[in-house]
């Protein structure tokens, strides 16, 4: 049985990631449930009800003065990235209550910015870099995020699509030629790929922004280690140079 800790560590998961936020303002949150229960969380962060089930048909019913009541039949669906509930007056027939009339349909919720992203950071974390990509993939589609690029990027570099690396890394230094995160993954893919002189090209570059750096903010890159070698920037240079024949290139760079 869940208990309590349990309960709490749901809603923490639901305020800091929401499936859907209130259109605009963003004062409610909601998430929604593997059974497809729709939780919503208020603006103090408190759940505030569940209010229905994705997919599935409801009742409300209000009363109206003292002598009487009116029912209208709810249903909440995902459409295209949105929540979305369609609301109908209803009457009972056969015992049944049914639609009275056409029904309207209310915008609840749309996605918060960067849910994919988080989406797939997440699955990065468990290693699913194929399912990582299908989120960046969606992300990418909707805000042409620069993180997600480098999240897609990183994840094809780990199922050795190098050439889909250095594609996803080269879009990012288009727009921001001194990424040193970007240039960094492009190198190791290009040496990956056999491409020696381009992966010197990105090293040059990444060598001269690295030096510029103080020592707080070479820490706060945090870059990734792929593996022993990522960081090793001489090293890996000295590696491209024995590959073209540089040989005393290669020997100054292995002395640094």
């Amino acid at each position: 049985m869940a208990g309590p800790s349990d309960a709490f560590k749901k809603l923490s998961m639901c305020i800091d990631n929401p499936d859907f936020v209130t259109p605009k303002v963003g004062t409610f949150k909601y998430c929604i449930d593997p059974n497809g229960v729709i939780k919503k969380i208020n603006q103090e962060n408190q759940l505030n009800e569940e209010i229905g089930e994705v997919n599935k048909t409801i009742e409300e019913s209000k009363r109206k003065g003292l002598w009487g009541s009116s029912t209208h039949l709810l249903e909440y669906k995902v459409e295209e990235e949105e929540l979305v509930q369609y609301k109908c007056r209803a009457e009972k027939i056969d015992s049944r209550f049914q639609c009275a009339g056409p029904g309207e349909r209310f915008l609840i919720g749309i996605r918060p910015d960067e849910y994919y992203l988080g989406k797939g950071l997440k699955k990065i974390e468990d290693e699913k870099w194929e399912m990582a990509i299908k989120d960046f993939n969606i992300e990418i589609k909707s805000s042409k995020s620069k993180d997600a690029y480098y999240q897609r990027a990183y994840a094809k570099f780990m199922l050795k699509d190098y050439l889909g690396t250095i594609k996803d890394t080269s879009i990012i230094l288009k727009v921001d030629r001194k990424n040193i995160k970007a240039l960094n993954l492009r190198s190791m893919a290009k040496y990956e790929a056999k491409d020696h002189k381009g992966a010197m090209q990105d090293l040059n570059t990444l060598i001269i922004l690295i030096e510029k750096l103080s020592e707080d903010r070479k820490v706060a890159l945090n870059i990734e280690e792929i593996n022993p070698l990522f960081n090793k920037f001489y090293f890996r240079r000295a590696l491209s140079k024995s590959e073209i024949g540089d040989k005393i290139g290669a020997t100054k760079d292995f002395d640094v």
